[in-house]
């Protein structure tokens, strides 16, 4: 026992995790058994079950040391003792969760640590995982703060304990899952050893892990049988080991320890399917031999898909404060979140743009987010042009602050869509200026629906006219009322019309029968021929667009603009038009133009030349 120890606890009062105190007594000490204590060698990962494989002798022992304990009389241990106070921490325990006695259960746990030291962090770590799972912040408070006048800084960290030990508490494990798991190879990443994700995969383990045992008997098997039937055959089969050789028994050992793996990484794909993360890579069966892969397709596979799918749904949706933690890891997941919100989208661009401002606020540190709020504008330009103008100046506004990134200039198609007229072009090209210079957003953001204000013309009324009209159809006017008066009459007269008044009527009847004789042009496209080349397919470029890719491979990738202008007269099209198509065509795959101008040529990057050709 150390020194440590006693200085701690000799002159405080015990603080209990319910804010009561009691003095300990200073005078309890160790006494000597009278008789020889059966030896019990220390082991591993022990839990109170394993009290039941001791021998006669040690269980006979074992209950007189925890009688002994409760009547304040405590035998001195060595260490091959360790094991019986370690029984006895998980038996109190265990009486814990029958009585719910938080206090007594700390009392036990004062006495266990001021007289077996070796017990100290095992009582601490419990205390606390049954503390925090009681949810009172204030009693865990005071426990951290009893566990920090230990010294006991192992406690304080979960991941210093075995898996079974870390999740016996929160997940109230038997004690023969706390030994399974406590033998798990858990092979950690950035994903797993964030504490709700693990806490979700392990829960997924275990209830797969019940469910195959059940299916396989209702096979009239267990999973042991049908292990070792798979495992034999790999040994056999694909490594051609003689049964009962060493090498034989390795295989075995190391198959089933694949398949648990097996299963565990299935329940880590199904937990990232869930929270929106990309899956991993499952070591299978490809470099099996052909019958050993059927085998093991057929009573390990496909016997996990079949009884995993059910328990998907009892996976715990994400808690909120883990998605920055979760897309900072994965830079990429936004792209699969605006996917989502596109395949959603129902004309509701409120909840779309709340939808894309969510999404940027759970990506503080994501050094590609600029690009979300670039595709967002590039999707939503259909459907409202403000917001895609907003989205694309907040994308200016974002690529200045990370300046990792050149700036992408939105497709010149969208001009189309987004101006009806060189004027409003315009007023967006002073917004964005203005923007570079002040740096400004809100401003910005301000002006952008001043682009698409309608502007009406002020009319002056002519009193004088209309006073000559008012007199001019005087005659008319005093008809009508007295038409409108005589409303008991049965017979209905028709209104006397003037000369002046019939023939505006007739004049505009005319011009309206005439403008719907005109009929409107239809423009028609010509359609799109798909021709076989060296580029990729999803391009569509035409016959010209190679024709003049394939000449500027040929000139190193640079060729006068003039040359261009030549080459697009002699097959009758026009270069600008020709230019844009080509980019146009290219900008999905690229993100980027492909053919740029420079001094008086056009040239293409090799790297862009390479990326839309068949490898």
């Amino acid at each position: 026992m150390s020194s440590k120890n006693l200085t701690l606890w000799d002159d405080i009062n015990i603080v209990d995790i319910t804010n009561q105190s009691y003095q300990l007594n200073k005078n309890i000490r160790l006494v000597k058994y009278p008789k020889s204590i059966p030896y019990w060698g220390y082991f591993d990962n022990l839990v109170y079950s394993d009290l039941e494989k001791a021998s006669p002798q040690q269980k006979n022992f074992y209950a007189i040391f925890k009688e002994s304990f409760l009547k304040n009389q405590y035998y001195n241990l060595d260490y091959s003792g360790k094991n019986y106070v370690q029984i006895l921490v998980f038996d109190f325990i265990r009486e814990y969760h029958a009585d719910n006695d938080i206090q007594k259960l700390n009392q036990h746990f004062a006495v266990i640590k001021k007289l077996y030291d070796i017990a100290t962090s095992i009582c601490n770590f419990f205390l606390k995982e049954i503390v925090i799972k009681i949810g009172d912040e204030k009693r865990l408070a005071n426990h951290l703060k009893a566990i920090r006048l230990d010294y006991d800084f192992k406690s304080l960290n979960n991941e210093e304990w075995d898996l079974g030990y870390r999740y016996q508490i929160k997940l109230d494990l038997s004690d023969a899952e706390v030994v399974h798991l406590n033998n798990l190879d858990f092979q950690e990443n950035s994903f797993n050893t964030i504490e709700p994700f693990q806490e979700e995969i392990l829960k997924l383990y275990l209830k797969t892990l019940y469910a195959l045992k059940k299916s396989f008997q209702q096979d009239n098997t267990t999973i042991d049988i049908a292990f070792n039937i798979v495992a034999d055959l790999i040994a056999r089969k694909n490594f051609r080991f003689r049964n009962g050789s060493r090498n034989y028994f390795n295989s075995i050992q190391q198959s089933q320890y694949d398949f648990l793996q097996y299963i565990l990484k299935s329940c880590e794909n199904e937990v990232r399917k869930k929270y929106i993360v990309k899956t991993k890579i499952i070591k299978g069966s490809t470099l099996f031999h052909v019958e050993a892969k059927k085998v093991f397709d057929s009573l390990i596979v496909q016997k996990v898909a079949a009884v995993i799918e059910p328990l998907i749904q009892d996976i715990e949706d994400i808690d909120p404060k883990y998605e920055v933690e979760l897309n900072t890891i994965n830079p990429t997941r936004w792209k699969i979140i605006f996917e989502n919100l596109k395949n959603s989208f129902n004309g509701d661009i409120k909840t779309f743009s709340e939808g894309i401002q969510q999404l940027i606020n759970i990506n503080p540190n994501n050094p590609s987010i600029e690009n979300l709020y670039l595709e967002a504008s590039k999707y939503i330009v259909t459907h409202n042009k403000e917001l895609a103008l907003a989205f694309y100046i907040k994308y200016i506004d974002q690529n200045r602050k990370t300046d990792l990134h050149k700036l992408k200039a939105l497709p010149k198609t969208f001009n189309k869509i987004l101006f009806s007229d060189k004027k409003q072009q315009a007023q967006f090209e002073a917004i964005v200026a203005s923007y570079s210079a002040d740096k400004n957003l809100e401003n910005a953001l301000q002006q952008i629906p001043k682009i698409y204000a309608i502007v009406r013309k002020k009319i002056k009324i002519d009193t004088e006219t209309v006073k000559d009209v008012q007199k001019a159809h005087a005659e008319t006017v005093e008809l009508l009322e007295e038409y409108l008066k005589d409303d008991l009459e049965e017979t209905i007269h028709p209104p006397i019309i003037t000369k002046a008044v019939k023939e505006k009527s007739t004049s505009k009847a005319a011009k309206d029968a005439k403008v719907e004789k005109v009929d409107k042009p239809e423009k028609v496209e010509k359609p799109i021929t798909h021709i076989i080349s060296k580029f990729i397919s999803t391009l569509h470029f035409n016959e010209i667009d190679i024709k003049l890719l394939d000449l500027m491979e040929k000139n190193n990738f640079s060729i006068l603009q003039s040359d261009i202008e030549k080459f697009a007269k002699s097959n009758g099209v026009f270069k600008n038009q020709l230019i844009e198509h080509i980019n146009d065509s290219c900008f999905d795959t690229l993100d980027d133009v492909l053919i740029e101008e420079e001094d008086q040529h056009y040239t293409i990057n090799k790297q862009y030349f390479s990326k839309i050709t068949v490898q």
